[in-house]
C-alpha cells in the first residue's frame, strides 16, 4: 500500500495557503499545482510552443490572492506578477488608490486609466518560466471594477465609454490572452473581515455593501457570463465552516454526540464522486473528484437563514434518491429538495419546508428514503429537556435532565404536487443513539437504553403503567457481560414469585424456567461458566441470574451457541484466527455501557427484536450501496465485521477488516472510524492530526526470522500525520481515496491499493 497526500482547501481552495485564517499553514508548491492540474493538462496541448501558459487568479477584495500567489514565488517554472498596488499607491508622490476610494466621482476615471496601463505591462511582460500567473486581469478591471463605479453612479456615460473603448482596443491589439482563470469564491461577510483584520489604511472605508456588489459582478462574469470570459474557469470556494457551539446547559453525552460526533463531510450515494460540505454563510458546495484530485467545485444551495447562535446544531444533509435530498438548517426547520442530474452543474430547488416543533427546537437528520414516488420518510434526532416532553417513557426518567427524541416523519405529495408532512411520530429515551435507521414500518436503534413511543399523529400510544405487565408466552431477556461474570434480566409482574424458578445451570448449559411457562430459556453457553457461584434474584420486578465466567476476560459473542442474538458469521477464517483473544491488553476493556439493536414497531408500539451487543464493541456504520439501510461495524475478537441489515431481524455478513476491533482500541483520541466501499481498508482518525489507515491482509513474500516459514499474508497500516492543527470534523472513504475535512482544509489522501 503507498499513500500519497495532497492538500487543498476547502473546496479546492488550498485551505489557508490563500489566506482563510492563518498564513503558517503550509501548503506545497507541488500539492497546489495538483489542485489546478488536470484543467492545465486539458489546455496545454493547445497552447502555441514558445508562449507561457497564463493563469490569472480573480476573486473579490481580501479572497486571498496574494496568499495564494506567494506560494508559487520560488517555483523556478512559474512566474509570478502580482497586483500593482504599489504603484497605484506612489505615482510620482500621488496615492492614487487612497484618493479613488476618499473621492470616486472625482478620480475614478483616473485611476482605473492607471489600472488599465499598469494591468496591459503585466499581460505583456517578457519572461522565461513556461507558466504566468498574474493576480487580477485587465478583464476583471473592466467587467468588475469600472462597471461597479459606473453603476454606483461614480462615474459618468462618457467616462465609461472612453474607458471601454481603450479596453476593448487594448485586448484586441495587445497580448492579453488567457489560458485559465481561477476564480477565489467567497461571501462578503467573510472578506470583510480579512479586510478589516488586514488593516490597509486606503481599505478603511471599505463596507459589506460594498463588497456585495463586487461579489455579484464576480458572479455575472466569472459564473452567470454576462460578460464576455475569454477563459476556462475554475472556481475554488474560498469560505470558511461554521462550527455550533455547545451552551453550558447542553452537557450530557446526548449533546456530545450530537455536536463533536457528526460528520459534516457529505458524501452522495448516488453519485459516488461527489462530496459536499456547508459553509458558514449556509452555502452547500459541491466538489468533484476523481483519482488525481479535485476535478471542479461550485454551489449548489443556499440554506435560507443566518449563522448559527448558540446552542443550535449544526447543519445535516440526507440524500434520499438520485432526485431528491432532505436538509436541516440546525435551527429547527426541515427542508425537501429536488434536484436534477447531480452530476450536472445545474442549481438545486427548495420545494417544501416545516418547522418541526412550534418552539423551532434543532435537529440533525440520522436517515431518510423514498417510500413511494410519493412519500418521503425522515428519521430526525434532537435531545430535550425531560421537563419538556409532553409524554416522558416510564423507565430511568429521574436518571438524566435530558432525553433522546427520534422523529419519524413522513412527506407526501399530492395530485399538483404540494407536499405537506402526512403523519409523524417520536419516541424517547434516556442515553445517547449510536445508530438509527428507518426500515419497512419499523424503527432500528442502537443504544444502551430502551426507547418508548411517546407520540403518534394517527394512533394514540397506549399508556404504561409501572411495572409493566408481559403477557409474552416467552419473556424476552436482556444480558451483559463484564470480564468475569454473565448477567441475564427478565422482566416479570408484581405478582411473580421466586419459588416459581426452576434453574438447573452446568459447566456449559443453562436452563432456566417457570411453572406458568412465561419463562423459558435453555442450551449450551457460548463458553464456561462455574455452576457453583451461579445466583438467582427477584428484585425491582426483575428476575436476575448471574454466572460467574470460568476463563475471565474472554469476549462471549451470544449468550446462548444456538441463539439467532448470535452476529457471529458460521466461517471468519479459513485458517485459525491471526491473534489470540485470551491475550487482549488494558485498552481491550468491556464498554461501560451494554447496547442493544432494538427494532419498534410503528404499528404496535412494541419492540418487536432486539439483539445484545454487549460482547460486540459497536465501532461504526457506513453506507455501502445507495438502495440498502446503512451497514455497520461491530467488534468480534479482535476483527471488525460488517453487518449488512437485510430486514427487521436478518443481518448478513458482507466484510471483515482483520485486526480493527483490537488496532482501534488503543485510539484513546480517535473520534471518526469508517472503510472504503469495498472493505480494502479502514480508517480510524484523532480529534485531530492523525489518521491510521488499516488495510485488509494481502499475499506476502515475508519469512519468519525465527523459523524461516513464509507468512502467507501481511496486513499494512500507515499513520498520516495532517498539516492542520485544527479539529476533524468529517471523514469519507472512497475507494481509492480518504477526504478528512477540518474547518480551514479539506485533505485527500491518494490509497494505492497493491493486490
Amino acid at each position: 500500500m503507498k499513500l500519497s497526500q495532497r492538500t487543498f482547501g476547502i473546496l479546492n481552495r488550498l485551505g489557508e495557503a490563500i489566506g482563510v485564517t492563518r498564513v503558517n499553514h503550509l501548503v506545497s508548491k507541488e500539492q497546489v499545482i495538483n489542485t489546478i492540474q488536470n484543467k492545465v493538462n486539458l489546455l496545454k496541448e493547445a497552447k502555441p510552443r514558445g508562449k507561457p501558459f497564463t493563469v490569472v487568479v480573480e476573486g473579490n477584495i481580501g479572497c486571498g490572492k496574494t496568499t495564494m500567489l506567494n506560494y508559487f514565488s520560488n517555483n523556478n517554472d512559474i512566474e509570478i506578477h502580482s497586483e500593482p498596488v504599489n504603484k497605484w499607491r506612489n505615482l510620482m508622490g500621488h496615492n492614487l488608490l487612497d484618493l479613488m476610494y476618499k473621492d470616486p466621482s472625482r478620480w475614478s476615471l483616473t485611476f482605473q486609466t492607471y489600472v488599465q496601463y499598469t494591468m496591459v505591462e503585466l499581460h505583456n511582460r517578457i519572461q522565461q518560466s513556461p507558466v504566468k500567473m498574474m493576480e487580477r486581469s485587465i478583464y476583471s478591471a473592466r467587467y468588475c471594477f469600472v462597471e461597479n463605479l459606473f453603476r454606483a453612479g461614480k462615474m459618468p456615460t462618457a467616462e465609461h465609454i472612453v474607458l471601454d473603448q481603450w479596453f476593448q482596443w487594448l485586448i484586441k491589439n495587445t497580448n492579453t490572452n488567457v489560458d485559465l482563470i481561477v476564480y477565489l469564491r467567497t461571501t462578503p461577510e467573510d472578506v470583510y473581515k480579512r479586510i478589516v483584520s488586514r488593516a490597509r489604511p486606503e481599505e478603511r472605508s471599505i463596507m459589506v455593501p460594498f463588497l456585495a456588489t463586487l461579489h455579484e459582478l464576480h458572479e455575472e462574469w466569472l459564473v452567470k457570463k454576462y460578460f464576455p470570459v475569454p477563459a476556462p474557469v475554475l472556481i475554488l470556494d474560498a469560505n470558511l465552516i461554521c462550527q455550533a457551539e455547545q451552551t453550558d446547559s447542553q452537557f450530557t453525552l446526548q449533546h456530545f454526540r450530537i455536536f463533536g460526533l457528526q460528520n459534516r463531510l457529505y458524501s452522495d450515494p448516488w453519485y459516488e464522486n461527489y462530496l459536499y460540505y456547508v459553509t458558514d454563510r449556509q452555502f452547500i458546495n459541491q466538489i468533484k473528484f476523481d483519482d488525481f484530485g479535485f476535478e471542479d467545485s461550485h454551489v449548489v444551495l443556499h440554506i435560507p437563514n443566518e449563522c448559527h447562535l448558540t446552542g443550535e446544531y449544526n447543519e445535516t444533509i440526507h440524500f434520499t434518491s438520485p432526485h431528491q435530498l432532505v436538509i436541516s438548517d440546525g435551527r429547527g426547520t426541515l427542508f425537501l429538495v429536488m434536484t436534477e442530474d447531480r452530476s450536472s452543474s445545474q442549481q438545486w430547488k427548495i420545494v417544501f419546508s416545516t418547522v418541526m416543533e412550534q418552539e423551532k427546537k434543532p435537529f440533525v437528520i440520522v436517515h431518510s428514503r423514498l417510500t413511494t414516488e410519493l412519500e418521503i420518510d425522515c428519521l430526525l434526532l434532537n435531545a430535550e429537556d425531560s421537563k419538556d416532553v409532553a409524554s416522558r417513557p416510564h423507565h430511568d426518567v429521574k436518571k438524566t435532565p435530558f432525553l433522546t427524541i427520534l422523529t419519524w416523519i413522513t412527506l407526501a405529495t399530492d395530485a399538483v404536487g404540494m407536499w405537506s408532512v402526512k403523519h409523524k411520530r417520536q419516541l424517547a429515551g434516556i442515553g445517547p443513539v449510536e445508530f438509527a435507521a428507518l426500515n419497512d414500518n419499523s424503527i432500528m436503534v442502537v443504544s444502551s437504553h430502551q426507547f418508548d413511543f411517546i407520540f403518534d399523529s394517527c394512533k394514540p400510544i397506549e399508556k404504561k403503567e409501572m411495572p409493566v405487565e408481559i403477557k409474552e408466552k416467552a419473556k424476552r431477556y436482556e444480558w451483559n457481560q463484564t470480564e468475569t461474570s454473565i448477567t441475564i434480566t427478565f422482566e416479570v409482574a408484581t405478582t411473580f414469585n421466586k419459588d416459581d424458578v426452576t434453574l438447573l445451570v452446568t459447566s456449559t448449559n443453562l436452563n432456566v424456567t417457570t411453572t406458568d411457562g412465561s419463562i423459558a430459556l435453555q442450551g449450551e453457553l457460548f463458553d464456561k461458566v462455574d455452576p457453583d457461584n451461579s445466583t438467582l434474584t427477584l428484585e425491582d420486578n426483575k428476575l436476575i441470574i448471574k454466572l460467574t465466567k470460568l476463563t475471565v476476560d474472554v469476549l462471549w459473542q451470544s449468550l446462548m451457541n444456538d441463539k439467532l442474538e448470535n452476529l457471529m458469521p458460521a466461517q471468519l477464517f479459513d485458517s485459525n484466527p491471526p491473534f489470540d483473544p485470551y491475550q487482549l491488553e488494558e485498552c481491550d476493556a468491556f464498554p461501560s455501557d451494554c447496547f442493544n439493536l432494538s427494532m419498534y414497531d410503528s404499528k404496535t408500539h412494541k419492540i418487536t427484536a432486539r439483539i445484545n451487543l454487549s460482547g460486540n464493541q459497536w465501532l461504526f456504520s457506513v453506507t455501502l450501496s445507495p438502495d440498502k439501510l446503512p451497514a455497520f461495524c461491530t467488534r468480534h475478537d479482535v476483527d471488525g465485521l460488517i453487518w449488512q441489515p437485510d430486514d427487521g431481524s436478518s443481518f448478513s455478513h458482507v466484510l471483515t477488516l482483520n485486526a480493527l476491533g483490537y488496532v482501534q482500541a488503543s485510539k484513546e483520541n480517535r473520534k471518526f472510524s469508517t472503510c472504503s466501499p469495498n472493505g480494502a481498508f479502514a480508517i480510524v482518525c484523532d480529534t485531530r492530526r492523525h489518521l491510521y489507515v488499516y488495510h485488509r491482509p494481502v499475499a506476502s513474500q515475508i519469512r519468519n526470522r525465527r523459523n524461516g516459514m513464509q507468512n502467507a499474508s501481511v496486513a499494512r497500516q500507515q499513520v498520516i500525520n495532517l498539516d492542520s492543527p485544527d479539529e476533524i470534523i468529517g471523514i469519507h472513504a472512497s475507494t481509492n481515496n480518504v477526504f478528512v475535512l477540518t474547518k480551514n482544509t479539506l485533505f485527500a489522501i491518494h490509497v494505492e491499493i497493491d493486490l
